[in-house]
């Protein structure tokens, strides 16, 4: 298909929690899988083990949404990216590969710069990024015609195929390699099956190649702020921390970042059809849609206080102490952090992701920083306490760039 055959905005009220509830899905399922994960390999391994997956899954993360350059962003609003109605697919497919086996091979390096002390299994998720990379995109090229439904489903599907690999694997070798392996075969069977789904989506192939490189930039240096300042403690902790403090801290950051991710999902299919904006009537959701957000962050706080320490434990299957601090300071995180996404919807629909990059790479120095020095000392707090401060950093940069601009709203 071409420009000729652009998507409709999503307007009918049935049609935006179809498309809300396939971003939603499709941003909690790999979590909840990671966090299956974790319990596998705590029942069959060692602290150390669980300690590994927590790390090697997050840098792979971390690669991956490096080496996806921003098109899950970009994809998502083509008419700001791109000047097309539709997302661009074949004309960014040259670019788009190369970046998946950038992050890949990003992978090799930080393995082999000593993140996950060399273990030799971690090399099991090697073909991960690449899978993350190219789904990602698949999924903003979904979001720009409102068929997020379909992420939402091959999520799923791509979680059980990891979950029962997983399991089957645990039967033949140690629970560590099997679940590594799980994660990394389960992603690749869903980017498969997400290529093959956008044959029904609306595509452009009228966009200049040459421009591509030019107008993708931004994204990929946006998006490139994002995931390190969301990722880059866990990589200071490969480098410099324990086994042992990745073990707690991993699946603690990883237990608030699945209530995130319910935030993110909504705010990230906002960017595309499902705006409010994109009607012409003013309704009551136009207008509250940010309150809405951010009680539910308060909401999301309050419970991740209470529960945390206990899901924890029964997580780890240990007796865990001296957690208060580091779970108060996350729930705070969450709070902060859903503010951050809701600011950055403004941002990401005015195409301003240019005036991101200098406030991103405040908040991931002070991130970096402040967990390098907190994972020396094998502190879980001082973890905490940096993210927080990173945070905090990132929404005041953010408010300061949508109130110099009052005319985005």
């Amino acid at each position: 298909m071409d420009d000729s055959e652009p998507a409709l905005p999503v307007r009918r009220g049935r049609e935006l929690f179809v498309h809300l509830s396939g971003a939603t899905v499709g941003r909690l399922a790999p979590p909840l899988l990671q966090l299956a994960l974790l319990l596998i390999v705590s029942r069959g391994g060692s602290l150390d083990d669980v300690g590994l997956l927590a790390l090697g899954s997050s840098v792979a993360f971390l690669c991956g949404a490096l080496g996806e350059l921003g098109f899950a962003n970009s994809l998502s609003v083509p008419r700001v990216a791109f000047g097309s109605e539709a997302p661009p697919l074949g004309p960014t497919v040259r670019l788009r590969l190369a970046g998946a086996i950038a992050g890949s091979a990003l992978f090799v390096v930080l393995w082999g710069a000593g993140i996950g002390h060399h273990h030799a299994e971690l090399l099991l998720l090697i073909p991960l990024p690449f899978a993350l990379a190219l789904a990602h995109g698949y999924a903003g090229a979904m979001n720009a015609s409102g068929l997020l439904h379909f992420e939402g489903k091959v999520s799923t599907v791509e979680s059980v195929v990891a979950l029962v690999l997983a399991l089957v694997g645990t039967q033949i070798v140690d629970a560590l390699p099997a679940a590594l392996f799980g994660l990394a075969a389960g992603r690749l069977v869903g980017t498969v099956g997400r290529g093959l789904l956008l044959r029904r989506v609306p595509q452009s192939s009228s966009v200049d190649v040459a421009s591509i490189p030019r107008s993708q930039l931004w994204f990929a240096l946006s998006t490139a702020g994002f995931v390190t300042q969301g990722q880059v403690d866990m990589v200071a902790i490969g480098l410099a921390g324990s086994l042992a403090l990745a073990a707690v801290y991993g699946p603690a950051v990883r237990a608030s970042g699945s209530i995130l991710l319910g935030g993110e999902a909504i705010t990230y299919a906002l960017y595309g059809r499902a705006h409010p904006d994109e009607g012409e009537a003013v309704t009551w959701l136009r207008r509250r849609w940010r309150a809405l957000l951010l009680g539910a962050a308060v909401v999301a706080a309050l419970v991740f206080t209470l529960l945390a320490q206990p899901f924890l434990e029964w997580l780890l299957g240990r007796q865990l102490h001296g957690l208060g601090a580091l779970i108060v300071l996350l729930a705070f995180v969450i709070v902060v952090r859903f503010a951050v996404l809701i600011l950055g919807v403004d941002i990401v629909r005015a195409g301003r992701q240019r005036e991101q990059v200098p406030m991103l790479g405040a908040a991931a120095a002070v991130l970096a920083v402040g967990a390098s020095i907190a994972a020396s000392a094998d502190s879980l707090t001082g973890l905490a306490a940096a993210r927080l401060a990173s945070e905090v950093v990132l929404v005041g940069g953010f408010a300061f760039l949508v109130r110099r601009a009052p005319s985005m709203r």
